[in-house]
């Protein structure tokens, strides 16, 4: 299946307003990027995270290609690498129940009103202006571009892991979505042109063409 291109795993951490910069949370790594700029806006978005321990011992009924597709018709459930369609899990809400935002609006850093320790997921690109998303305005998936790159910056609660992939594949720019399944407590995506469902944690294609 194919693959999506990690720009960087999303590093979270907390702006420092006494440096500029954005800290990474301890454990956090080397790749942590630094000189943030700029950071998403709330606008009327509401935080939206899911309680998901209540809902993860789906039973066999539900692991089955024919629940899900009035949900996705559009996907090709012929095609999969997993061994066993046991290893999808409900994450227990619809399909987008938890919307991806979509080209999001940007403010500086210096105009920013929130507090010094906000944890973010950051962004840093050559010759790009860094930028820092909110976690708590994240909704799991920010399809967005930073000059003529399109990208995707993803956000898995459950696990508490970020990563930004580039959303050229195979010569079509994709848009992520949520399915509202998991696997190994992964969230799982799907994009909007061929409907594939792809897991957060590898950037791999699931299920799907």
């Amino acid at each position: 299946g194919a693959r999506l291109k990690r720009l960087i795993h999303g590093i979270k951490g907390h702006i420092n307003f006494d440096h500029g910069f954005v800290q990474p949370v301890a454990g956090a790594g080397d790749e942590a990027t630094i000189g943030i700029i700029e950071y998403v806006t709330a606008e009327t978005h509401a935080p939206n995270f899911i309680c998901f321990g209540v809902i993860l011992s789906a039973t066999a009924a539900f692991a089955d290609p024919r629940f899900w597709q009035y949900e996705f018709p559009e996907t090709d459930f012929s095609k999969t690498r997993l061994e066993s369609w046991l290893e999808i899990r409900s994450g227990g809400v619809g399909k987008d129940g938890i919307p991806a935002l979509d080209y999001v609006e940007m403010i500086a850093l210096a105009d920013a009103n929130i507090p010094a320790t906000e944890p973010v997921i950051t962004l840093e690109l050559a010759w790009q202006a860094p930028r820092a998303y909110l976690l708590r305005y994240m909704h799991e998936i920010v399809n967005d571009y930073v000059g003529d790159i399109p990208f995707s910056v993803t956000f898995c609660p459950l696990c508490n892991f970020a990563i930004v992939f580039d959303r050229h594949v195979q010569g079509q720019v994709l848009n992520f979505g949520v399915t509202r399944q998991l696997r190994n407590s992964d969230m799982v995506m799907y994009d909007r042109q061929t409907f594939t469902w792809w897991e957060q944690a590898e950037g791999q294609g699931i299920v799907g063409n």
